[in-house]
């Protein structure tokens, strides 16, 4: 089984993901760009361009990142798709090279929850959990609650302005694939506005796999 997660920067994609990883591989498209733009790369370069100004890295680079991540994996495993596909071509490149059952989760959030969540994330550069130093910090100050590392980073694109500007071509390029994943049968809606933990059981029930 492949579950797709789909919603906004926020919502708590990764967050589930990383609740899940027991029973599921995880492919985040996002953990993977961060980790091009940390390369000494060309392809870094271009990426962090389109990071800094909230707008989509371009379809070829994404889709080969989630086409390797699937070989890699294998696909008689259960996997989960943190953030991707982002558009309808995305969408139709993926369903081309999956050859086993899928879900779209989508986390339904109000834009409001959203800012409030971004503004405060910090992320442990060892193991890339995520904290808000808002409501969820270490139980220890400034060491991680799963690996013990004490790096932390406020993310580059966690600025008001660029988190406005990725709800914004998010709400353009993201939100037309609901109609096509409805239109299949294959969409599920879930209110992100819910605690962790409530969320999480429904994942759960939904997955079919507990």
């Amino acid at each position: 089984m492949i579950l797709i997660f789909i919603g906004p920067p926020g919502s708590g994609k990764g967050t589930q993901a990383f609740l899940l990883s027991d029973d599921f591989s995880i492919i985040s498209v996002g953990k993977a760009l961060r980790a091009v733009m940390e390369s000494n790369t060309e392809k870094a370069d271009i990426v962090k361009n389109f990071v800094k100004h909230g707008r989509l890295v371009p379809s070829d680079i994404t889709n080969k990142i989630v086409l390797d991540a699937l070989k890699d994996i294998g696909q008689d495993k259960n996997i989960i798709l943190d953030g991707y596909p982002r558009d309808i071509f995305q969408a139709e490149f993926l369903q081309k090279n999956l050859s086993m059952d899928f879900k779209v989760l989508f986390f339904d959030i109000d834009n409001a929850i959203v800012l409030l969540r971004l503004s405060g994330r910090i992320s442990c550069n060892n193991c890339g959990k995520i904290y808000n130093k808002l409501y969820c910090m270490p139980k220890i100050d400034r060491v991680c609650d799963i690996c013990g590392s004490s790096d932390f980073q406020n993310r580059v694109d966690d600025e008001e302005s660029i988190i406005k500007s990725r709800l914004e071509s998010y709400e353009q390029e993201t939100l037309p694939l609901l109609e096509f994943y409805k239109a299949q049968n294959k969409l599920v809606l879930i209110d992100a506005n819910q605690p962790a933990e409530v969320i999480l059981k429904n994942i759960k029930k939904i997955s079919g796999i507990y």
